[in-house]
């Protein structure tokens, strides 16, 4: 069975302290959920990323222009 893709988090230190907090908790839960995050994938490795909406972080599709 292949892997699925990770998900792309922003980097540390790139968003603002409440939104940091949170962003880690989301990492934590996805990562019990078996769910790989990164922060600096190669090109092309990851097909969603998280993005802050609203107070709350959501995972979103990468837009690949293809």
């Amino acid at each position: 069975m292949r892997q699925a893709k990770p998900v792309l988090a922003p980097e540390p230190g790139t968003v603002d302290a409440d939104a940091e907090r949170a962003l880690w908790r989301c990492v934590d839960g996805l990562r019990a959920e078996g769910v790989r995050v990164v922060s600096a994938p190669t090109s092309g490795a990851a097909d969603e990323r998280l993005e802050w909406r609203d107070g709350d972080w959501c995972r979103v599709p990468i837009d690949t222009g293809s």
